[in-house]
C-alpha cells in the first residue's frame, strides 16, 4: 500500500485553550491556539486542524469567534476546524469565518442525513469524515466518543461518506496522544474506505 506523505499539524481546544490529549482523557495545557497556530504555519506543515472537543459534548455550536481570531493571524497555512457542526447553517457560517475544510464527526453518526445538503452548500472537497475507530477481533468498529459506544461500519455508511466527503480522518482511539503508538493493524484493514485517509493518534 502506497501512501503520499502529508503533514496535518492538530491544535486540540478544551474550554477554548488548546491542549495535549492523552486518549481525550488526560489533558496538559499549550496555551492559545493562534500561538500554536503560528507555530505550526512555521514549522510549514501542510494544514492546521483545530478540534474543539467541549462543542459537541456540551450542545455548543462552532466557536467562530476563534475560527475568526486564528484566521486573522498572518500564516499561509490552510485552516480546517471540527466541533459542534450540526447543520448546513454551522457548516456555511465556519467556512464563512475562516476555515477552509470542515471535519465532521458526531454529526455522521447522529444526523448523517444532513450529510447530502451541507455537501451541497460548501462543497464536498471542504468536507472531511472523521471516524474514530477501536478494533475488535480483527475488525474494525466506529466509536462514538460521546455515547462511548462502537458501531459496526455499514456499507450504507461507507457509500455515504465516499459520495458526500472527500477525505477521511481516521482516529485510532485507544492511542490516540502517545508517541509512536498507532496501531499497524490498522492498516491492514483499511481495503473497506475508498477515500484518500489521514491517519491520527499514536
Amino acid at each position: 500500500m502506497f501512501f503520499n506523505k502529508r503533514i496535518i499539524g492538530s491544535i486540540i481546544l478544551k474550554n477554548g485553550k488548546a491542549v495535549q490529549s492523552f486518549g481525550y482523557k488526560n489533558y496538559l495545557p499549550l496555551g492559545s491556539a493562534e500561538c500554536l497556530a503560528e507555530n505550526l504555519d512555521r514549522w510549514a506543515v501542510d494544514e492546521i486542524l483545530m478540534l474543539d472537543i467541549d462543542r459537541s459534548k456540551n450542545n455548543l455550536p462552532p466557536n467562530f469567534d476563534l475560527i475568526k481570531s486564528v484566521s486573522s493571524i498572518p500564516i499561509a497555512t490552510p485552516l480546517i476546524y471540527a466541533g459542534g457542526i450540526k447543520n448546513v447553517n454551522h457548516a456555511s457560517n465556519v467556512i464563512a469565518a475562516g476555515a477552509e475544510r470542515i471535519v465532521l464527526d458526531s454529526l455522521l453518526i447522529n444526523n448523517p442525513d444532513s450529510l447530502k445538503d451541507i455537501s451541497e452548500a460548501v462543497g464536498v472537497q471542504s468536507i472531511i469524515a472523521s471516524v474514530p475507530v477501536i478494533i475488535k477481533a480483527d475488525k474494525l468498529y466506529h466509536y462514538d466518543y460521546l455515547k462511548n459506544k462502537t458501531y459496526n461500519i455499514t456499507d450504507k455508511f461507507l457509500k455515504k461518506i465516499n459520495k458526500y466527503t472527500s477525505e477521511l480522518l481516521l482516529i485510532d482511539v485507544l492511542n490516540q496522544g502517545y508517541k509512536g503508538k498507532f496501531d499497524r493493524k490498522i492498516l491492514k484493514l483499511l481495503d473497506i474506505f475508498n477515500l484518500p485517509l489521514i491517519l491520527y493518534g499514536g
